[in-house]
């Protein structure tokens, strides 16, 4: 196992509109941006969203240039994309999730409960999305919306208590974590909750964000300050080097292409997407 910058370039290029392909402005280096979470994408490229401060979502070329894939949206958490290309980002200020064609169209897609976090897209189109809710964290539900829009309760109350973290396995069990106190739980289509494990939770900052990897979830461990692997029977481990002290692991996701595991930092600019490289089998 190692680890290294995913970037080859901390240059960046802003474009001054909601599609890659509109006018270039001028160059800007990539530590000027604030991320929560990213999405490795089937066409290489990583989508990243601003976090609950922002209104931008980007897009990260393999070469490092950075792009503003769509503006205007309402403190976009997270972003995931379904089978046609389209991007849906989930909008922490107004309750929302926004949906972006491949050529920066932004429109509502659907309004959901208040304080929607991290998000999904299933096997069938349908985007799943967690409920952080209010507050300290009042949510107790995980969304379904399916492809035309309906909106209804894929799972809520029992083990849930302001899930943020989301992560989708192969059979479409769907992963939340809880941010506030840790605990990890695996959701089936039909709704049913089985308690995956608990992390520790310093100072209330459980994890950012999860992806299923083999038959495992990775995770940020914020405060923590760990990336962390949980497999199915509970077991959790420390994977990587250690993080530097002041430096907060957020924004997580896949990269199958490259058998990689992508991570950003949270709580202040961006410098660098970091990876941790795995081996098959680890």
């Amino acid at each position: 196992m190692t680890t290294g910058r995913w970037t080859t370039s901390l240059v960046a290029i802003l474009v001054v509109a909601a599609s890659i392909t509109a006018q270039a402005g001028r160059s800007l280096p990539l530590r000027v941006f604030n991320f929560d979470g990213i999405h490795m994408a089937d066409d290489g490229f990583i989508y990243a969203a601003e976090g609950f401060l922002g209104d931008r979502l980007f897009v990260i070329a393999p070469d490092g240039q950075v792009f503003i894939q769509a503006a205007g949206l309402a403190g976009p958490i997270d972003v995931a994309n379904d089978s046609a290309g389209n991007l849906y980002v989930s909008n922490f200020n107004n309750a929302t999730v926004s949906k972006v064609t491949p050529t920066g169209v932004v429109t509502t897609f659907a309004n959901v409960l208040p304080g929607p976090a991290g998000i999904v897209v299933d096997s069938h189109d349908n985007v799943i999305v967690s409920q952080y809710g209010e507050g300290d964290g009042d949510g107790v539900t995980v969304t379904k919306i399916t492809p035309s829009g309906e909106v209804s309760a894929l799972s809520s109350g029992g083990l849930l208590l302001a899930p943020v973290a989301t992560a989708i396995d192969d059979e479409d069990n769907v992963y939340v974590a809880n941010f506030n106190e840790g605990s990890i739980i695996k959701i089936s289509p039909d709704g049913e909750q089985e308690f995956i494990a608990r992390v520790d939770a310093p100072a209330g900052f459980a994890i950012g964000h999860m992806a299923f990897v083999d038959n495992r979830l990775f995770a940020t461990a914020i405060a923590g300050q760990k990336i962390i692997v949980i497999r199915p029977n509970g077991r959790i481990r420390e994977r990587g080097r250690a993080i530097d002290e002041g430096r907060f692991p957020n924004g997580l996701t896949y990269d199958a292409a490259n058998n990689t595991v992508l991570f950003s930092y949270g709580f202040t600019p961006v410098s660098e997407i970091e990876q941790i490289r795995l081996r098959t089998p680890e």
